[in-house]
Order: structure tokens, then sequence, then C-alpha cells
């Protein structure tokens, strides 16, 4: 049944929040149990990770745009036919093979990337707590949800950032930069690491996800009930928001070129994949062991700045990457590159161990 009114839950999933409060008294009853339980029981404890100490001291930003519901199958970076990168295809970033998500929905993917550990990645302080308790100035803007409890200098959701916001698109993905530089500029530690959760394509409403501008790709589907809508009409929408996707990104490069003093450097990798159609599936959130590659296979791709280069003395021979990535591989690369070294806590993850210097500098992923 659920399979044959797949359209149909998608526009239950979509007017879920509305529905709940016009449901009484249901909504007075779930709302009391989850004000209970926010009050009365107390957050686990996350165990803190090893002492770390850095290799060098050099200022340096590095820069994490968490990604949702991008796959890799349709950028253009990964072989895609239709043209999704074209801003990206133009600068100097890298696009890392093969990687697969840890999940297929939100909360679990960032746990994972966040963490050192394979399981049980809510056992311990997630990254940006672990490297503020160092001394990173960590800044952490979203325009999504699903963040685990974080300790930070910084936290801005959409609503804070909206009140900064000067450019025409505060309504999308772009809010995030609000104040950005200002604040990178004003902060007086020598490591920064900035983290931009964005909205990305989330769906079914792939159509709201970027201004109008970027509608390049048409017609497009602009209904959650998908069988009013042809196949090609919802591929249409959804790559429209990766097209904004690839501009949001090189706004984030332009942003990191303009301290060209600074080594500067960006990771962008997407919380999961997403279904359009393909085996009569839509969305994400299928069990991982039955899911697609579509939910699983997400972009990866690392932009550096030619200080960051050349502080690390990275060179075509030294630059190396593995054939297959994960989420896992996040941790490592962020520690890597802001130049900390931290004593690996389980053998099997010295292969994830990546931006890690070489006996020249160089940067291995």
């Amino acid at each position: 049944m659920i399979y044959l009114n797949a359209s149909t839950s998608l526009w239950i999933d979509k007017n879920a929040s509305n529905l709940g409060s016009r449901i009484l008294p249901w909504s007075y009853l779930i709302n009391i149990a989850k004000h209970q339980y926010a009050t009365r029981i107390d957050p686990p404890v996350r165990a803190l990770l090893p002492a770390v100490s850095f290799s060098s001291n050099e200022k340096s930003v590095v820069v994490l745009v968490i990604g949702e519901t991008a796959r890799a199958q349709n950028f253009s970076l990964y072989g895609y036919q239709r043209e999704t990168n074209p801003l990206l295809s133009k600068t100097d970033v890298v696009t890392l093979n093969d990687t697969t998500a840890c999940s297929t929905y939100t909360t679990a993917s960032i746990g994972c990337m966040l963490s050192p550990y394979e399981a049980d990645t809510n056992a311990y302080e997630p990254l940006p707590t672990y490297l503020n308790r160092h001394g990173v100035d960590v800044v952490w803007h979203s325009n999504n949800w699903g963040e685990p409890p974080l300790s930070v200098d910084t936290f801005r959701e959409n609503k804070s950032l909206q009140e900064d916001c000067q450019s025409s698109h505060c309504d999308y993905d772009e809010v995030l930069l609000s104040g950005l530089k200002q604040r990178i500029e004003s902060s007086d530690k020598q490591k920064i690491l900035v983290v931009l959760h964005s909205s990305g394509s989330h769906g079914p409403s792939y159509y709201t996800k970027y201004p109008s501008a970027f509608e390049v790709f048409k017609p497009v589907c602009k209904s959650v009930a998908l069988d009013e809508c042809s196949p090609q009409e919802l591929v249409n929408a959804y790559d429209n928001s990766l097209l904004y996707t690839d501009y949001f990104l090189s706004q984030v490069i332009e942003l990191l070129q303009s301290m060209p003093q600074t080594p500067t450097a960006m990771m962008y990798v997407s919380d999961h994949g997403e279904s359009l159609g393909e085996y009569g599936l839509y969305l994400h959130g299928t069990p991982f062991t039955i899911a697609p590659d579509v939910q699983k296979k997400v972009p990866f791709l690392l932009w550096m700045s030619q200080r960051f280069i050349k502080l690390r003395d990275i060179s075509a021979t030294d630059f190396k990457q593995q054939k297959q990535h994960t989420h896992r591989h996040i941790f490592h690369s962020i520690m890597g590159a802001l130049a900390y070294k931290v004593p690996l806590m389980k053998q099997h993850l010295i292969s994830l161990y990546n931006l890690s210097t070489s006996k020249k500098g160089g940067l291995q992923i």
C-alpha cells in the first residue's frame, strides 16, 4: 500500500507539521511528551577524545560545506552529461573518487562525518566541539537541521543569519555567508573552522531550493504529488537545484580567495543522495542495505588556495587520493588541513588519516 501510494506519502511528508497541528487533541499530547522529554531527560554524556597538538601554527581557515541530498550521479564534475557545475569546473577544485555516504538520512550522516569512529558515532564529542576545546575558533552556520549537540564559538541558524543578510538571495543557501568574512577576519585565533550546513536539494519541492535565475532546465515539477509531473520535469527541477549549489560553492571559494594572505581550503560533501523515481523510489531514507546507489553515492570536493598549497608544499606528484572515500574521511581530513596531530585511536583508521603531511609537507587523501 505504501509503495502504490508513494506520491501521497510525499505530500504528507511535505505538510506533516501543518497536519499535526490540526489533529487535536493529538498535537497537545505529543507536544507535552516532547516537552517532558526535553526538560527531564539529561542529554547523553559524550566521552572526550585524546588531546591534540599541531605541526604548524600558521593561521589557516578551513570551510566544511555539508550539502543536502546531492547525488554524485547528477554532478557534471563526475561525468553527468548535463552541465550542472559550470562554475566549479572553471576552478581548481579536486573531485574525490567514489564517495559513499554513511547513511541515507541527515542526522546519521552528519554524526558519522564528525566522528573518527566507524561505530557508535554519538559516544564521543563531535569534531567541532573537539577542535573548539583545543583552541580552534569554530563557526557553524546552519540553513538546515540534524546537527548533534555542539559546543562552539559561534552557532547561527537561518533566522539569525537573515538579520545580517545583504544578498538578494537571502531565502536560499547564500544566507549562510551572512557576515562570514567579517567574522573570520575579526578572529584572533590561528586556526579557524567554518561549517556551513546547507539546505541544498532537499525535496520533494526541488524548485523552491533555487532563485528563478537558476531555472535553466525546463519545464520543472512544481508539485509534491509526483504523479502530476513527468520524470523529466522532476529531474529538471532537481538539476536546477544543483546549478544553484554550484553557484553557492563558487561564492564560498570567492570569499576565501578574497583573503589571499591567509591559507584557506574548502571541503564539500553531501549528507546523502536522492532517488528520483529509479526503481519506483523517491527522496531518501531507504534502509542502507537495500538503498540504491543514487541515495548513497555523493559528491566530495576539495579546493585549496595557493597560499594553502604553498604552506603544505603540495605538488601534482605529492597529491594522491584513494580509489574510494566515505564520510569517515571528513574528520581526519579536517584535522590534517588544520595541521593537527592526534594519536590514531584505531589502527585501521590509518588509511583514512587524510590530508596528513608527507616528508615534504605534501598531502595525501
